[in-house]
């Protein structure tokens, strides 16, 4: 007998930076459909719209999946292989224009993504590498112009170099030492890093979120 695979939608917001789109409503009224190789699992909303559409083999998400508005426009759409995301996800307004596109390989973000108005400007662009945001992360404001990222202002005391950055309304700072391009962790407490025995020349990472939500980094030597 054929298994049937039952899962809860979950409808992504994963385009957030700088901009959300509108949350639909939890689905109801799930209905399951089976092909002769592949579990084709779809839920509605009340109104019968699709909710959602994620096919399965061997009982792992595999192949494109779909998640929809309540009014059946289309939400965001992926592609998976074995239960990892590859490739671009794509994610639109409820008025159908393009709000994102993040690029996915063996379930990590790796590449750049991009978010955007409904006028088809761009509000952000962060690329990354292996799920880890690189430096610069690009943001722009309602009239176009490039929002000014933080930098990495360093201190001494004590034979300890110290490092937070310049602006503080960026939060979530964390500082890594970049060592034969590796990196190190450095301790960090309420936004500011310490490291003992710095010497000038030192590279320094800090990861960081912008108050749009953008996940961003900066490079800095002492």
């Amino acid at each position: 007998m054929k298994k049937i695979f039952l899962i809860t939608v979950v409808l992504l917001g994963v385009f957030a930076c700088g901009e959300t789109t509108k949350k639909a409503g939890p689905p109801r009224d799930g209905v399951v459909y089976e092909g002769d190789s592949l579990n084709f699992v779809k839920f509605t909303y009340k109104e019968g719209y699709l909710a959602s559409e994620e096919p399965f083999v061997n009982g792992r998400i595999h192949g494109v999946a779909k998640h929809y508005y309540s009014d059946g426009k289309l939400r965001t759409k992926i592609e998976y292989k074995e239960a990892k995301r590859n490739g671009i996800m794509e994610s639109y307004y409820e008025t159908g224009e393009k709000h994102g596109d993040i690029p996915y390989t063996n379930g990590k973000v790796h590449g750049t993504r991009h978010n955007y108005k409904k006028d088809g400007s761009l509000t952000m662009v962060c690329t990354y590498e292996n799920g880890k945001p690189v430096p610069p992360l690009e943001e722009y404001d309602a009239g176009g112009t490039k929002i000014k990222q933080p930098a990495i202002k360093f201190s001494t005391s004590g034979g300890t170099l110290k490092m937070e950055l310049s602006d503080r309304a960026y939060t979530s700072a964390t500082f890594f030492k970049i060592e034969k391009e590796k990196l190190v962790e450095i301790p960090t407490q309420k936004g500011v890093g310490s490291l003992q025995g710095a010497k000038k020349g030192v590279q320094i990472r800090a990861y960081y979120k912008s108050p749009r939500g953008a996940e961003g980094a900066v490079d800095a030597k002492y």
